[in-house]
């Protein structure tokens, strides 16, 4: 192995590693708004299935439903699987919360480019009936 090899391999990991620590803390903030949207550049590209293209201002006041809600009665959150490859990471995770007049379960699929510590693009699939009876 040559010395740019390994220099390379250690940036790499290092990119790996600040991937990895992103994706996590956005499955960790997954009812803190506000944390969410910290990890988010300023400048990123989110897309959401059911919505296309979103406002990167908007990603904040879009979940003012869930924001404006109670304290819920029951909630449970399931990382499923996290794969990290470079700045790029596929985060599957669950979030099952409740109240007395709805339950709201989901299945996420997160795909993320992660640069300079900040998510960058951000594409989210997930049932949009589902997201219905919370978001809309």
């Amino acid at each position: 192995m040559t010395t740019q090899n390994v220099a390379e391999t250690g940036a790499a990991n290092a990119t790996e590693a600040e991937t990895r620590r992103v994706a996590l803390a956005l499955f960790e903030a997954m009812e803190d708004i506000a944390a969410m949207d910290a990890l988010i550049a300023p400048d990123a590209t989110v897309w959401a299935l059911g919505g296309g293209y979103l406002n990167r201002d908007d990603f904040y006041p879009i979940h003012k439903p869930y924001i404006d809600r109670p304290e819920p009665t029951s909630r449970r959150t399931v990382l499923h699987g996290l794969i990290v490859d470079g700045e790029r990471a596929a985060i599957e995770m669950e979030w099952e919360i409740s109240w007395p007049d709805v339950t709201y379960h989901q299945f996420y699929h997160h795909v993320l480019i992660v640069r300079d510590g900040l998510i960058q693009t951000m594409r989210l699939y997930q049932d949009p009936i589902e997201g219905a009876k919370l978001f809309s």
